[in-house]
C-alpha cells in the first residue's frame, strides 16, 4: 500500500483474491484514504493481522513490527462490491427479433458478472454516478439509470427496483423532495455512505440505457408506481417527510391510498402515485414523496429481534381505532418456519379485504414467524384485577380483559412496533449497550412527577430504577425537566476523585458548617454525599436526583423551575454550596482586599491568598481554587493596581474564526492573558481621579489547582437598538486529552513534584443556539476502570476522549497528571517562606509582618 503523495486524499490499494497467485487479476484500486493513529505493542499488532488473515480477502496495511509500542496509522479499508450488469436495447428497435428482443423479453443483457470496487465510507451518491459513467461513458444522463436487487413487497416485479438517485441527499435529517421547497440557507445536508445504503439495499444492480432522450425504456413498466396493486407492501411518507412500512389500499390514476403499519386507519393518507405528477387531485399531499420500495428508507428491523430488547405492543384491551401502547420485552424467539402458535390475549387489529370479500389480518410480506414477548403494564393491571375479584366474589369479568400478559405474538404483524414509534419516553429506546440489565422499582426511592410543560425531559414520571451500571460509578441521571444542565455538571464533578473520596468516606462529616449564614445549613452538602452514596452503591442502573435538585431549588430560586440553565452557572453554584456548607472556618473576620502595587509579586500572593484562607477555607479550597494576577491601569493619570484574585475556573475568550476553522485551546489561553480595555459597563474606579474609568486590564495565571475547571465562553451577548441579542460560536475547540502543559502561562513558582501538567476527566457539552436553551451531555472518563463514557440524562454509552472534541465542548475538567499541590502550590510556597497560612492580620507601613498564628499576643512594633 502506498499514498499518493502527502497532499493527496486517496491511496493506492494492490488487491488480489486469495486463492489465486498475487500476480494474477491484480489490478490498482484507488480509495479514499481514512486514517486513525491508534497505539498498538507488538503482541496487538500481531493479533491483528491474525484476525485479518481469517477474515475477507483484503489487504491490511502492514504495520512496523520493530517497536514494542507506538503510534501507528491505521487505514480502515474495507471496499464494499458491487455486482453489475449492463442492460441495452437492441440497435434496431424496429426489428422484432435481434439479440433476443422479442416481446417477452425486451432487451438484451451484457457485461454480467461484472462487480465495481467502493469504500464503505464514500458517498453512496458519488459511487453510484460513478458507475453509471464507468459502464455507459458515452450515455448522458437522460438515457441511463439504475436498478438495485431488492426485498420485493409487490406481487409483481422480477426483484429489481429503480434507484432514485435524486432520493439520495438527505435535508435535515429526511430525504429531499424533488421539485420541493427552496432551501433558507440554514438547511443541513448529508450524503449516504455506502456502508449505511447497503444496510438496506443489496450490491446486485443493473445499469439500463436506451438509445436516445426520445426513446422508450424497455423497463418502464417494471417501475413501482406503473405495477403498484392493492395489498402490496411499500414505504410510504407522511406529511411531515417521515417514512413507515404502509400496506397498498386502493390505486387511482395519480394516487394511492396507504394504511400505515402499525397506525389506526383514522391515520391512512392518499399520497401521489408517481413522483414526476404535475397535478394533482384535491387532497392529495404535494410534500409527500410517491410510495417506495419497502425497505428503500425504512429499516428491517424485525430481521434483527433479540432477546431481552424493548418494543411497543397494542394493549390487548385497546380498540382499533385508537389503540393505546405499552412497553413490551422480548422472551423469545421463534423460528420463521414454526408452526404458528396461538395467539392467546391478543389486541384487535386492522384487516385487509380480498377481492371476494374475505377479511384478513395484515402480515408484513405474509410472514408468520412469532415472538414471546412479556407486558410488565398489563401483569400489573391482572394482578389489580385479581384483588379486585377477591374482593367482590360474585362479579364476573371477560377473561379477554384479563389476557395473559407472557405471549406469543406475530413478528411482522401490526400489533408490534419498534420502540420510540408511539411512545417517546427515553426509557423503551433500545441501545447497543443498554443502561441497565434489569428494571425494578425500589419502593425507598418514590417515582418523581414532572410538571407538565413543552419543555425536554417534562410531563413524564421519573423514578430511580434499580440495576447494573455498565461500570462503578456510571449511573444514569433521569432528566426532571430541563435538569440536563444539572446532569451534565454532576457527571463531571462524580469522577473528581479527592470529591469523590471525601464524601464517600464521610470525612466531610467532621466539616460541616450548618451555621454558616452563606451556606445552606448543610443541606446541600448532605443532598449531594446522598447521590454519590446512590451511584456507586452498585445498586442502580438510572437515578432521579430529585433531593438535590429540590434542595438546591429551595437555596438558589433561579433554579426552582423547569428552564434550561447554563451548565458553568450551575457549576459555580454547586461549588460554592458545597465550599460553603463544608467551609472549615465558623467564624469569619472582616478582611479587606489588598492592593500591592510597588511591592514583589510573591509578597502580594501569599497575603492575598492568606487573608484568603482567613474566610475560606475547605475541599473545594484545597483543589479547586488558584489565583490571577489582575494588573490595572488608569489611561488618564497612569494610576495602576495590582491585586490577586481567587478563581475556580478559567473562563477564556475563543478567538474569532471567520472561516470556523479549528482554534487551539492554547490560542484561547494565550488570548485571555491579552490585554484588553474595560469597558463602561465595566469601568474601574481610579482612586486618584476619583472616578470610574476605562481602565486597561491584564491578567495571568500565578497559580493552578489540582483540579482545572476551563470554561470556553462560546455565548456572547450584544445590545443592539435595546434590545440584548443573544448567539453562541460554533467553532471546535482542540483540546489535548493527556498532558496539557501550562508551564508558559503561570507566572508563579513551580513546584517539581507537582508540575503544571494536566490530564482530561470530563467535559460538559452543549447542544443548541443559547446558553439557557438546547441541551447539556457530559463526556467523562470513570475514575475506576479509565475507560470514557458518554452521558445523555439517562442513557450511558462508552466513548472516548477525543469524542468529546467538539463544537459543543463547553467545560473541560482538567487534573493534575502527577503529584497534588494543595491550595494550588500555596501552601508549599508559604512554609518554605515561613510564612503561617492561618495568621493573623497585623501589619506593617508596607502591610507586612511575621505572620502569627491566630493566639493573641502583645503587638510588636512595626519592622524599620
Amino acid at each position: 500500500i502506498t499514498f499518493q503523495g502527502a497532499a493527496s486524499s486517496s491511496l493506492l490499494i494492490q488487491y488480489f483474491e486469495a486463492s489465486k497467485p498475487k500476480n494474477v487479476h491484480s489490478r490498482p484500486i484507488q480509495f479514499q484514504r481514512h486514517v486513525m493513529f491508534e497505539k498498538r505493542s507488538q503482541k496487538e499488532r500481531k493479533e491483528k493481522l491474525l484476525d485479518a488473515s481469517l477474515s475477507h480477502h483484503m489487504n491490511k496495511l502492514m504495520i512496523d513490527e520493530d517497536c514494542e509500542e507506538t503510534l501507528v496509522p491505521v487505514v480502515e479499508v474495507y471496499p464494499r462490491k458491487f455486482l453489475y450488469s449492463l442492460v441495452t436495447p437492441p440497435a434496431d428497435t424496429k426489428k422484432e427479433k435481434v439479440h433476443g428482443f422479442n416481446s417477452e423479453n425486451a432487451f438484451q443483457i451484457t457485461k454480467t458478472n461484472s462487480f465495481f470496487l467502493a469504500s464503505k465510507l464514500s458517498d453512496v451518491d458519488a459511487v453510484l454516478n460513478a458507475i453509471l459513467k464507468e459502464v455507459a461513458p458515452n450515455k448522458s444522463s437522460s438515457c441511463v439509470r439504475l436498478w438495485c436487487k431488492h426485498v420485493s413487497g409487490t406481487r409483481s416485479g422480477d426483484g429489481y427496483e429503480l434507484v432514485e438517485l435524486d432520493q439520495l441527499t438527505i435535508v435535515n435529517g429526511k430525504v429531499a423532495i424533488k421539485g420541493g421547497s427552496v432551501s433558507n440557507g440554514k438547511d443541513t445536508k448529508e450524503q449516504r455512505s455506502v456502508e449505511d445504503w447497503m444496510k438496506q439495499h443489496e450490491p446486485n444492480l443493473l445499469v439500463e440505457t436506451r438509445n436516445n432522450s426520445s426513446s422508450k425504456w424497455l423497463r418502464e413498466s417494471l417501475i413501482l408506481s406503473n405495477r403498484i396493486d392493492v395489498g402490496d407492501f411499500v414505504d410510504a411518507q407522511d406529511t411531515a417527510g417521515n417514512w413507515y412500512e404502509a400496506v397498498v389500499r386502493e390505486v387511482g390514476m395519480n394516487h394511492v391510498l396507504v394504511h400505515y403499519l402499525g397506525w389506526a386507519s383514522r391515520w391512512d393518507g392518499k399520497i401521489r402515485r408517481r413522483n414526476d405528477d404535475e397535478e394533482l387531485p384535491n387532497g392529495i399531499s404535494k410534500k409527500c414523496l410517491a410510495p417506495a420500495p419497502l425497505w428503500a428508507h425504512t429499516k428491517p428491523w424485525r430481521q434483527n429481534i433479540e432477546v431481552g430488547q424493548n418494543l411497543e405492543i397494542r394493549d390487548s384491551r385497546s380498540t382499533t381505532v385508537q389503540p393505546k401502547w405499552f412497553r413490551a420485552i422480548v422472551l423469545e424467539i421463534g423460528k420463521p418456519d414454526d408452526k404458528p402458535r396461538p395467539l392467546e390475549g391478543s389486541a384487535r387489529l386492522e384487516e385487509l379485504e380480498s377481492t371476494d370479500g374475505q377479511k384478513y389480518p395484515i402480515l408484513l410480506l405474509k410472514r408468520k414467524q412469532q415472538i414471546k414477548v412479556e407486558v410488565p403494564q398489563e401483569k400489573e393491571r391482572n394482578i389489580a384485577l385479581a384483588m379486585s375479584k377477591k374482593k367482590n366474589k360474585n362479579e364476573t369479568y371477560d377473561s379477554k380483559e384479563n389476557a395473559p400478559y407472557s405471549r406469543w405474538v406475530n413478528l411482522y404483524g401490526e400489533e408490534l412496533c419498534i420502540a420510540g414509534t408511539h411512545m417517546k419516553a427515553p426509557e423503551i429506546v433500545k441501545e447497543k449497550k443498554p443502561v441497565t440489565i434489569m428494571y425494578e422499582f425500589d419502593p425507598r426511592k418514590p417515582p418523581v412527577e414532572v410538571l407538565k410543560s413543552p419543555f425536554h425531559g417534562a410531563g413524564f414520571v421519573r423514578e430511580s430504577l434499580r440495576g447494573q451500571p455498565p461500570a462503578p460509578g456510571s449511573v444514569g441521571l433521569q432528566n426532571l425537566g430541563n435538569s440536563c444542565y444539572m446532569n451534565s455538571i454532576v457527571q463531571c464533578l462524580n469522577h473528581c476523585e479527592p470529591v469523590l473520596q471525601y464524601f464517600l468516606h464521610q470525612e466531610y462529616a467532621k466539616d460541616l458548617n450548618q451555621k454558616n449564614p452563606l451556606g445552606s445549613s448543610g443541606k446541600v452538602a448532605l443532598a449531594y454525599a446522598s447521590l454519590l452514596d446512590d451511584i456507586w452503591g452498585g445498586q442502580y442502573s438510572v437515578l432521579a436526583p430529585r433531593l438535590l435538585k429540590i434542595t438546591i431549588a429551595n437555596f438558589a430560586p433561579q433554579f426552582n423551575n423547569i428552564y434550561q440553565h447554563d451548565s458553568h452557572e450551575f457549576n459555580s453554584f454547586i461549588m460554592d454550596g458545597l465550599h460553603e456548607d463544608c467551609n472549615r472556618v465558623k467564624s469569619k473576620p472582616y478582611v479587606e482586599d489588598l492592593e500591592g502595587f510597588g511591592m514583589p509579586d510573591e509578597k502580594i500572593a501569599i497575603e492575598s491568598w492568606r487573608r484568603h484562607l482567613l474566610r475560606h477555607d475547605s475541599i473545594i479550597v484545597d483543589h479547586f481554587q488558584g489565583m490571577h494576577r489582575s494588573h490595572v491601569t488608569c489611561p488618564i493619570c497612569g494610576r495602576e493596581s495590582i491585586k490577586f484574585d481567587v478563581y475556580s475556573s478559567i473562563s477564556v475568550p475563543l478567538p474569532s474564526s471567520k472561516s470556523q476553522a479549528p482554534v487551539y485551546l492554547k490560542e484561547c489561553l494565550e488570548k485571555f492573558t491579552e490585554g484588553e480595555q474595560l469597558d463602561e459597563n465595566n469601568a474601574w474606579y481610579c482612586p486618584n481621579c476619583k472616578r470610574h474609568v476605562c481602565a486597561l486590564k491584564m491578567l495571568a495565571v500565578w497559580s493552578l489547582p489540582d483540579i482545572l475547571i476551563i470554561h470556553l465562553k462560546r455565548f456572547t451577548y450584544e445590545t443592539k437598538n435595546g434590545k440584548v441579542e443573544r448567539s453562541k460560536i460554533e467553532d471546535k475547540v482542540l483540546f489535548p486529552i493527556e498532558n496539557l502543559d501550562l508551564t508558559e502561562f503561570l507566572l508563579g513558582p513551580v513546584d517539581p513534584d507537582a508540575l503544571p501538567i494536566y490530564d482530561l476527566f470530563g467535559v460538559s457539552e452543549h447542544q443548541g443556539g443559547t446558553a439557557n436553551s438546547g441541551h447539556y451531555t457530559a463526556t467523562v472518563r470513570n475514575s475506576q476502570d479509565r475507560k470514557w463514557y458518554r452521558y445523555n440524562d439517562s442513557h450511558v454509552g462508552t466513548s472516548s476522549g477525543e469524542a468529546s472534541v467538539t463544537g459543543g465542548a463547553y467545560l473541560l475538567f482538567y487534573k493534575r497528571a502527577k503529584g497534588s499541590s494543595r491550595w494550588a502550590g500555596m501552601e508549599k510556597d508559604m512554609r518554605e517562606r515561613g510564612v503561617d497560612p492561618h495568621g493573623d492580620l497585623s501589619s506593617d507601613l508596607d502591610g507586612f509582618t511575621e505572620v502569627k498564628t491566630k493566639k493573641r499576643h502583645k503587638k510588636k512594633a512595626p519592622n524599620q
